[in-house]
């Protein structure tokens, strides 16, 4: 179903690009793209809108469908990258946060966006994670180590992207959030 095509990006030059590549869907190039953000993240990094812009320069003329995963802290900060990048990409989703907003839409320029997709994991842990451990560290300042919570129920959290292939205009934004019972198997 996914092929990937090609993985272009050199990291060293563009530090706040984390991941970007070309897979073809349905016989149809889709580019995925991952910035990160600066704003109270601990990493010192480029500007994740210059490098947006090497990167759409670099996928220009390969295709015309192009998700941002925009992994910042601050909703300003992401709201900033997307008015940047409206009309010049199908969709920008924030994550980071593990928090899943309700603030799904499309720009009138044809851009879909929402602040943040939320998590997959155990639904009563704090960041996918044990909450005891965080709590400790909350209390003590002192560092921890997490241990990833497998308690169900889980949660599956994200959102349904429609795209006009010809165009490469988003059509329609849904987010989704499943909770299941079950236990891991």
């Amino acid at each position: 179903m996914f092929k990937k095509l090609f993985i272009g990006i050199i990291l060293f030059l563009m530090p706040t690009v984390l991941f970007a590549a070309v897979y073809q869907v349905k016989g149809k190039d889709v580019a995925i793209v991952n910035l990160q953000g600066r704003v109270f993240m601990r990493e010192q990094l480029g500007c994740p809108l210059h490098a947006a812009d090497s990167i759409l320069a670099y996928l220009k003329g390969k295709t015309n469908i192009i998700f941002v995963d925009y992994h910042a802290e601050a909703t300003s900060e992401k709201m900033a990258l997307v008015y940047y990048l409206e009309g010049r990409v199908s969709g920008i989703v924030g994550t980071h946060t593990h928090i899943q907003t309700a603030d799904e839409h499309i720009l009138p320029k044809g851009t879909a966006y929402i602040t943040d997709l939320g998590m997959c994991g155990s639904l009563n842990s704090m960041l996918g994670v044990q909450k005891e451990a965080i709590m400790n560290h909350f209390l003590t300042q002192l560092p921890v180590k997490f241990t990833v919570d497998t308690a169900p129920p889980f949660v599956l959290a994200g959102a349904w992207i429609d795209v006009d292939t010809a165009t490469g205009r988003a059509v329609a934004i849904e987010r989704i959030r499943i909770i299941d019972e079950g236990k891991v198997a």
